[in-house]
């Protein structure tokens, strides 16, 4: 993850979600796409903390997954101007 492809991998991630769903006869409602938490998943924390991709590599990713970003890591010192 956060290499060449990862934006192309993602929307196909989420379009397998999508179509698995409606050949299913599932109603889709709400979220339904690839999820990137950060913090919850242990292969993206690894290479998070290995410098492998950037929030902005995250925010790209989600533009195609119709979920957007949850829990990415701040450091303890950062501004709150800097964050809003």
């Amino acid at each position: 993850f956060g290499s060449t492809g990862s934006v192309a991998f993602s929307y196909l991630i989420t379009k397998a979600i999508r179509k698995a769903g409606a050949d299913a006869g599932i109603k889709m409602t709400g979220y339904s796409g690839l999820m990137l938490p950060q913090l919850e998943d242990k292969g993206l924390a690894e290479a998070g903390s290995k410098g492998s991709f950037s929030v902005s590599d995250l925010l790209m990713c989600s533009s195609v997954c119709g979920v957007g970003v949850d829990t990415v890591p701040v450091a303890g010192d950062v501004p709150d101007e800097k964050l809003a």
